[in-house]
């Protein structure tokens, strides 16, 4: 199974035959990862969604990355990573949807992607 976040299921098609599941809460979806239930987790998110969980996925071996470059995400607050414009309503976001996933799983998710068309 797959957990997307609803603004990436709004706007995304994926050509995926497991389930996908869109909880809306970014805790109940690394629960989900951290447990074994899902594969990957994509999603848009702001800092505070996930900086409980970043160590935890980090410590069992799950990847962090940004969709739209692959930018393994270490826990660094930079430009690179998130809108730090204090004038914006995006701010503390990351400046694209994260998949998480665990290392065995990244080719399988990385090809599903590659495959996945905006609508």
């Amino acid at each position: 199974m797959l957990i997307t976040g609803q603004d990436f299921t709004k706007h995304h098609l994926l050509n995926f035959k497991n389930p996908v599941l869109v909880p809306g809460s970014a805790v109940q979806s690394f629960s989900a990862l951290l447990s074994g239930k899902v594969i990957a987790y994509i999603g848009h998110m702001k800092l505070w969604d996930v900086a409980g969980s970043i160590s935890l996925l980090r410590r069992m071996g799950f990847s962090v990355r940004l969709l739209k470059n692959g930018q393994e995400f270490k826990g660094e607050i930079s430009d690179d990573f998130f809108v730090l414009d204090f004038a914006s309503d995006r701010l503390w976001a990351f400046n694209s949807d994260l998949v998480t996933t665990m290392p065995d799983n990244h080719k399988y998710i990385n090809e599903l992607l590659d495959r996945e068309k905006q609508i």
